[in-house]
């Protein structure tokens, strides 16, 4: 009976590691990077503060702003270096201040369909339901509650709904500096990240998703007509 017993565990095991290389190899990790910019050309006036402490630059964001599709990144790290990297090739930023406010507001919308690992193997089981189950929950979003500055930079706070689970997470992000386009039109650079737990919003963690997972993004904003 113990033979058996060890038998089996050994063909588990042997089972798990086949699962593991099997992945491995149909899943290949092609380790894509976000993009490296120039942000020399930018205008910035970040080290001028109001009398109230604020950095200007940032502060004469008022209006209705949004992302620039073809210019804008949102990158993604699952696992640490070796994790399974990629971006979301469709989603929106919206940034809307009035005169009369002081804090402005930020919404994203992804479209979870939009996931882009380059691996279409890869791409197409991740959007399963165990996964990303995008045909069930299409757009994973953010919208903020508060943005507070530090020293340094700028804490965008608010609620993430991802897989039909709301939480609330904090995104830390920079003001990099302002620039015209080839139109005429200016545009303002936002740069940050954040950390979480894909497990904390229902996510099948384990083998094949790591429970961390960092994103970063680089968005150009330019004001909607």
């Amino acid at each position: 009976m113990k033979k058996k017993l060890v038998v089996l565990g050994i063909v588990g095991v042997l089972l798990i590691g086949l699962v593991i290389v099997a992945y491995t190899i149909l899943f290949p990790n092609e380790s894509l990077v976000m993009e490296d910019r120039d942000l020399s050309h930018l205008q910035t006036d970040s080290s001028a503060v109001d009398v109230e402490g604020q950095i200007q630059g940032f502060n004469t964001m008022f209006g209705s702003y949004i992302s620039v599709p073809d210019s804008s990144e949102l990158f993604f790290l699952n696992g640490g270096e070796k994790g399974t990297s990629g971006r979301f090739n469709d989603f929106e930023v919206s940034f809307e201040r009035d005169s009369t406010s002081v804090q402005p507001e930020i919404s994203v919308v992804i479209q979870s369909k939009s996931l882009f690992t380059d691996n279409d193997i890869r791409d197409s089981h991740l959007q399963e339901a165990e996964f990303f189950n995008t045909s069930v929950f299409p757009e994973i979003t953010f919208q903020s509650t508060g943005i507070q500055q530090t020293d340094s930079n700028y804490v965008a706070i608010g609620e993430m709904t991802f897989l039909g689970v709301k939480e609330e997470i904090s995104i830390q992000f920079d003001y990099r500096g302002s620039a015209t386009d080839p139109n005429g039109k200016q545009y303002h650079v936002l740069e940050g990240g954040f950390t979480f737990n894909p497990g904390d919003y229902g996510m099948d963690v384990g083998m094949v998703i790591a429970d961390i997972s960092d994103v970063k993004f680089y968005l150009e904003l330019i004001r909607s007509e």
